[in-house]
């Protein structure tokens, strides 16, 4: 499975890791490799405790969407999307 994860440089050391899908998974590190290492056993660990619902086959899960205002976004000319990487 995959999860969106959320890097922050720590304020007093290395970086910080947020896993928004799952509710208090946060882990650290020296870099971002290590951060990222540690966020895989975090979320790991948060999913083995979830409440069985949540843990089930059956259980679909939580999802992001975006509602429009009514206007269309623009890009400057010559300007792409930019994809976030997946580790």
């Amino acid at each position: 499975m995959i999860y969106r994860i959320i890097i922050e440089k720590g304020e007093d050391f290395g970086f910080v890791v947020h896993c928004p899908a799952i509710p208090g998974c946060h882990s650290q590190g020296g870099s971002i490799e290590e951060a990222v290492e540690n966020i895989k056993d975090a979320i790991r660990g948060c999913i083995s405790v979830m409440e069985p619902e949540e843990n089930s086959p059956d259980y679909i899960g939580a999802m992001e969407i975006a509602v429009g205002t009514g206007r269309q976004p623009t890009l400057p000319p010559n300007q792409t999307r930019r994809f976030d990487r997946i580790y």
